[in-house]
């Protein structure tokens, strides 16, 4: 079977079925794809398939289900996207049909051929109407998105070579000498829209000062405009604190124009703010909160909470709180790439990563600067963008000593994955896990969806991969046309169409291409044995605090008021220390549960091992048995038979013989060379038994007469399909098994060649 067709098409068998229900599930076809059904006990459809196609031309494909194949194709597809008992279907162009099977309109029989030619000609017409608003609907918000992209771009170049008018100093202790002299930040802050901006104080330091009801309700005000185009970093502090416990001076130095840092000081602008949030987003004692830029996190949520005990934990809550700001900076498109009047075009080499999400570079002359990788890469963990000694450049911040990355520029997907091939093992991250299927990431900005079946794992897939890990899956079959790398989703992700196995790993993974030119694979798999222990987010506590309580009791109170705070204390510091405990369990049994989820899917790879591999006789040599090749291979098939077929399944899995060999067989199987002959036998084995359709290993698909996706597929005089299985896996130049399933059931090997052999 082979579609697109220029006329109807009829299944045959159940590969075309197989054929037809993977055409379905493809993320985009050309056509919109009509399946007629033969009804009990007649010959033909209730319309011409033939004459139904001729009047939807190039609009439809047509596929005609014979009454015998419809049980097989409903049993695959499900009753309700199926069509049986004379009922016709409409396929749309993609596959949203398979989560709504509502998509796919049901035609039932009419009165006269006529009408139903008519009504399936209007549900073509409808549905190519509907495909077309959905691909001018995503055309419209690539154009949107590129729009806004393009619009803060040349905001962003206007603006820098424009000074926003000088900013009140903050009427703080810190900062009462800033109330007479103009800031320095206030002069250079650039702000990426004349829409809206944060109109707060400054100080010299450069942070922002929310003291008063008025100014939290500013802040409330621009935290919540859809217009708001940088994150900013809320700092509040307990009553009679003179600093918040994250260091905002150094956030504000290290944020520079990425990042707005604001102190929240005071009970009335705390409660203004709150007052002003959304539910569960409210900030208050020693917390901090990063909000992204615009309004979607108010509907979105997911706005991060970072607090501490004490003054001891102020560099861990201000490194979590830098971490998180700089990836919220990327996310909006505010990564390194902003320019100020202290900045300078620098180069220098990298020495190592002194902290998690900073590393080191020497600029030479005794001189360093900091790359806060956050702000590289939202998606690639920090110790595995660079190597120590590679070439950077970027602008140098002299103040804050941060150095904004400009070279060496991320590799493209395409030229990453390059070195990737079919059957070989390659490490990738589980971005999405699903009951019935997965996403794996092979390269930042290349995905491919797995369905369960397809990674050769019948169970529900959420017990067996966590989103995160790194795990090792066998690349069955590449698809590489330019095609392949057009299919871009609404996230700027290439969802490509590989076939993937987890199971079939029976080999080391190669190593992961790196995310810049020279630096270290971008993921890596951990030894599976020993999992890294999770970090404790909070310290043992002291039962109490006398320094800390003492600032909760003011001097007026009363002794019945003071033993009531002291009370009302003692069970905080209780609750605290048992969340501390109870985060630890969670913890553990994290661990434990990622431990079990490896161990288990190493059982299956090993039972999957077992079943492909099972050893000849130890000790009996099977060559040169027979001069007559015929004879001589079909008695090693006969004995691989006989040592991997278990006595109580052979009377299931019976050896006919009804294979035979092509006349270019064996000079092809003796001029391809490094070709195990105990492989060669195997796999025939597996072909005549009908096992290569259930080992994802195995590659099996039709052979075509080119390497393009488009090239038509290969058969003979007679119609019958050619096939192909893989030989080899985890070699580029793996080496076919090409060969003709006749109509009778009966197999004709034709050649042993290698991967570019498209030769019958």
């Amino acid at each position: 079977m082979q579609l697109p067709s220029e006329s109807a098409v009829t299944l045959r068998d159940d590969w075309d079925i197989n054929d037809l229900v993977a055409y379905l599930h493809r993320s985009q076809r050309s056509r919109v794809t009509v399946l007629l059904s033969v009804p009990q006990r007649q010959v033909n459809p209730p319309v011409d398939g033939n004459a139904l196609k001729r009047r939807l031309g190039t609009k439809a494909d047509v596929v005609v289900v014979p009454a015998a194949l419809t049980y097989k194709l409903t049993d695959t597809l499900g009753r309700r996207q199926s069509a049986f008992g004379g009922a016709a279907r409409v396929y749309p162009r993609d596959d949203g049909w398979l989560s709504d099977h509502y998509q796919i309109e049901l035609i039932q029989p009419k009165s006269s051929s006529k009408a139903m030619l008519t009504a399936i000609e209007q549900a073509v017409d409808d549905e190519t109407e509907r495909t077309e608003e959905r691909a001018q609907q995503r055309r419209n918000e690539i154009e949107r998105r590129k729009a806004i992209e393009e619009q803060r771009r040349r905001e962003r170049e206007t603006q820098s070579a424009v000074q926003e008018p000088q900013v009140p100093a903050a009427p703080t202790s810190a900062s009462k000498q800033s109330a007479k002299q103009p800031s320095k930040h206030a002069k250079s802050a650039k702000h990426s829209t004349s829409a809206i901006r944060l109109n707060l104080p400054q100080n010299d330091a450069g942070v922002f000062a929310a003291d008063t009801a008025d100014r939290a309700a500013t802040l409330a005000e621009y935290l919540r405009s859809p217009q708001s185009t940088m994150p900013v970093v809320i700092a509040t502090r307990n009553v009679g604190m003179t600093a918040s416990l994250a260091d905002t001076e150094e956030l504000a130095k290290m944020l520079r124009d990425a990042a707005y840092v604001v102190d929240v000081i005071g009970p009335e602008a705390t409660a203004e703010l709150n007052a002003r949030m959304p539910k569960g987003v409210q900030t208050f004692g020693n917390a901090c909160r990063v909000i992204p830029a615009g309004s979607e996190w108010i509907t979105h949520g997911g706005v991060k909470l970072f607090w501490g005990w004490n003054l001891g934990e102020r560099a861990r809550v201000t490194d979590a709180v830098l971490q998180e700001a700089a990836r919220l900076s990327f996310n909006n498109t505010y990564s390194t790439h902003a320019t100020t009047d202290s900045r300078r075009t620098v180069s220098g080499t990298v020495l190592g990563s002194p902290a998690e999400g900073r590393v080191l570079v020497d600029l030479g002359r005794g001189s360093y600067a900091t790359i806060l990788t956050n702000l590289v890469s939202k998606d690639v963990p920090g110790d595995r963008l660079f190597a120590k000694g590679m070439a950077v450049s970027g602008l140098f911040d002299e103040e804050s000593r941060r150095l904004d990355l400009t070279e060496p520029r991320p590799r493209r997907p395409r030229e990453a994955l390059s070195a990737y091939a079919s059957g070989m093992v390659v490490p990738t991250r589980v971005a999405a896990v699903r009951r019935d299927s997965c996403t794996l990431e092979l390269f930042p900005g290349a995905v491919v969806d797995v369905p369960a079946e397809d990674a050769g794992v019948s169970t529900d897939l959420r017990w067996e991969l966590t989103v995160g890990t790194v795990v090792p899956v066998a690349v069955i079959e590449r698809d590489d046309g330019d095609a392949a790398w057009s299919d871009v989703d609404t996230q700027g992700n290439v969802r490509l169409h590989w076939l993937m196995s987890l199971l079939d790993v029976d080999e080391p993974p190669v190593p992961a291409p790196s995310y810049f030119p020279g630096g270290p694979a971008w993921i890596t798999i951990s030894d599976p044995t020993t999992l890294p222990a999770q970090p404790t987010t909070h310290h043992e506590l002291s039962a109490f605090d006398e320094r800390q309580l003492s600032t909760l009791i003011p001097d007026s109170a009363d002794t019945a008021s003071a033993q009531r705070i002291r009370d009302l204390y003692a069970q905080l510091m209780q609750t605290r220390q048992e969340l501390t405990t109870a985060e630890r369990q969670r913890d553990a049994a994290s661990a434990q549960l990622e431990q079990a989820k490896r161990h288990t899917l190493e059982q299956r790879r090993t039972m999957r091992q077992q079943s492909k591999h099972r050893d000849v006789v130890s000790g009996v040599d099977l060559q040169d048995r027979f001069t007559d090749p015929r004879q001589q291979l079909d008695f090693e098939v006969y004995m691989a038979w006989v040592t991997r077929i278990p006595a109580a399944e052979k009377e299931d899995k019976p050896l006919k013989r009804n294979w035979r060999y092509g006349p270019d067989f064996f000079a092809s199987l003796e001029a391809v060379q490094d070709v195990d002959r105990e492989k060669v036998a195997h796999v025939i084995l597996e072909v005549v038994l009908g096992l290569d359709k259930e080992l994802n290993s195995r590659g099996l698909h039709q052979l075509r007469t080119g390497e393009g996706g488009a090239d038509p597929k290969r058969r003979t005089a007679a119609g019958d399909t050619y096939w192909r299985v893989h030989l080899q896996t985890n070699t580029p130049g793996a080496r076919r098994l090409h060969y003709v399933r006749r109509a009778d059931g009966s197999v004709v090997f034709t050649r042993v060649g290698l991967h570019d052999d498209f030769r019958g």
